[in-house]
Formats: structure tokens, C-alpha cells, sequence
């Protein structure tokens, strides 16, 4: 009996490709442009709630994508720089 071919998982290759696509100079620059613009380092607090739903959405779009990525370090150490420059601190547990 001929070996069957184990199907290739469609959401392993989702990952490889954010990878490939952001883990470039072009996709990085691209990536801090998606997180400044989802107000990933400013509040998304808005008494309006509608407006504030929407403010959240786009972080989550941003957070989504931040999530397909494996090794976030570089993502992690650019936003605790814009933490600081917004004067943000976050202390990361031991």
C-alpha cells in the first residue's frame, strides 16, 4: 500500500508565512506602522463607547498579528522603548 502524504497543517503555514512576511526590514517597518496606527502605545479609553470599540478593534487587529508571530522579542523590546518614551513602565514578572 502506497504511504499517504500527511496533510500539511494550513495553520502551521499561516504562521510561516507572518513569519516570512514580518521578520523582513520592509514587513518590521510595516509592523511598527500597524502598531502606531492601532494605538498600540497610547490608551484606547474614549468616554464614547462606541468610539472606544472601535479604537479597540484596531489594537486587536494589531494584537492579532503580534500573536501569529513566534519570537516577539524584538516586537516586545520596540514597544517597551515606546513605553518609556510615552512614559509607560511596565515591569515584566521574575
Amino acid at each position: 500500500m502506497p504511504k499517504t502524504q500527511d496533510k500539511p497543517d494550513p495553520f502551521a503555514q499561516l504562521i510561516l508565512d507572518y513569519e516570512f512576511v514580518f521578520r523582513t526590514d520592509a514587513g518590521g517597518r510595516v509592523l511598527r506602522d500597524i502598531m502606531r496606527q492601532a494605538h498600540m502605545f497610547e490608551t484606547t479609553f474614549d468616554p464614547d463607547p462606541v468610539k472606544m470599540a472601535f479604537l479597540n478593534g484596531e489594537r486587536n487587529s494589531a494584537l492579532k498579528i503580534l500573536s501569529m508571530l513566534k519570537d516577539r522579542t524584538d516586537v516586545e523590546d520596540h514597544m517597551e522603548t515606546q513605553r518609556f518614551d510615552y512614559g509607560l513602565h511596565l515591569h515584566h514578572g521574575a
